[in-house]
């Protein structure tokens, strides 16, 4: 698994989502304060594409970067893989955002639509830019971008 760490301090690991990495432009300033380690979820650039992605293997992949103390935080896809991986690690605090925990949920017709209407999207293979457009269109938000760097 790719990993960028950058900055000085406790460290604060950030796990994305569907997205993939961007590098957490906004997040960069906090490296004055904290070491940002960064992985890159396997399955999304620069580590080799994967056919399926699994929650339970990319948790185990997270507690290999883990150290005892760290904050985590997950964004979307990325909540869920911090979420299992926390119940195995000694953690200083947890925060995720979005995360789509659609299972406690599941019989409820709205989720089994939203559901349905975002599964063609795994395994993709389209750019980033695209799989947003169409991620964003299909959970019906707007979206506005700017070039993903």
């Amino acid at each position: 698994m790719h990993v960028d760490v950058v900055g000085s301090g406790p460290r604060l690991v950030l796990v994305h989502g569907s997205g993939g990495n961007a590098g957490w432009p906004a997040q960069r300033q906090l490296a004055e304060r904290f070491t940002l380690v960064m992985p890159t979820r396997t399955g999304y650039p620069p580590n080799p594409p994967l056919e399926r992605i699994d929650f339970d293997v990319q948790a185990g992949e997270l507690l290999e970067v883990l150290e005892p103390g760290d904050h985590l935080f997950g964004h979307s896809y990325g909540g869920i893989v911090a979420l299992l991986a926390a119940t195995s690690a000694d953690l200083r605090s947890l925060a995720v955002s979005e995360p789509p925990a659609f299972g406690v949920a599941a019989e409820h017709p709205a989720v089994a639509e939203l559901v349905g209407k975002m599964a063609p999207l795994w395994p993709t293979d389209l750019e980033p830019e695209p799989f947003l457009r169409t991620f964003v269109e299909r959970i019906g938000a707007g979206l506005t971008t700017r070039r993903l760097r």
